[in-house]
């Protein structure tokens, strides 16, 4: 694209958009550390100066695409749950597991994101980072409350945390293991591969029942 200087905030949002795009097509072929400024401005067509003008490294990038991901995940779970007035607990733990499956970009962004904050992150991102990250907890905090009401707001604070450890433990076997189904089928020894839906949602399951039992 004929790169032209955004002017507006409106242009400015654009701009963001095609960087966040032109990075996600890279993303889908390479990791994130084989990825720099460079192919990015070179997939926009754009020269680094004029990348420069609107981002200063590619972790910055990272997370804007981490909280996009996040804002997506938390609005589809709440389109998702908001026609039910009551769940069972084991049915909002399955539609939850299932709703969090389906944004499995944000799993892969989650379990790299220590190595990225380690790396080249500029201490205003990293405040950016918290607000958003506080904002978008928050929001899903709401929807959890719906249906147990009943936990309190250091018990979802640790919901959150857990649920986010353990889903990116379980994602990358469960992802991995995805295309050796017939393999684990026929070496008796080797375990089957975990479903993340169903794991995840016993898992979270077992954490609110544990909450319960202190309360």
């Amino acid at each position: 694209m004929d790169f032209q200087r955004a002017r507006n905030e409106e242009q400015k949002s654009i701009r963001r958009d095609q960087i966040i795009e032109a990075t996600l097509k890279l993303y889908e072929r390479e990791p994130l550390e084989k990825i720099t400024l460079a192919s990015i401005a070179n997939e926009l067509n754009f020269s680094r100066a004029n990348l420069y003008k609107y981002v200063s490294t590619k972790e910055e990038i990272f997370l804007w695409i981490l909280i996009s991901d996040l804002e997506e995940w938390v609005q589809k779970t709440y389109d998702k749950l908001k026609k039910y007035d009551k769940l069972e607990l084991k049915t909002f733990c399955h539609l939850w597991a299932e709703q969090l499956y389906q944004n499995q970009r944000l799993l892969k962004l989650f379990s790299v994101l220590i190595s990225v904050l380690k790396s080249n992150v500029t201490t205003n991102s990293l405040e950016i980072l918290k607000k958003d990250l506080s904002n978008g907890f928050y929001k899903l905090n709401l929807i959890v409350k719906k249906f147990i009401p009943d936990l309190s707001l250091d018990q979802l604070k640790l919901f959150n945390e857990y649920q986010i450890y353990y889903a990116i433990s379980l994602y990358s076997p469960a992802v991995s293991a995805k295309n050796q189904i017939q393999e684990f089928q026929t070496v008796e020894l080797l375990d089957a591969p975990p479903d993340f839906v169903s794991r995840f949602a016993e898992y979270i399951e077992i954490i609110i029942l544990g909450f319960h039992s202190k309360n």
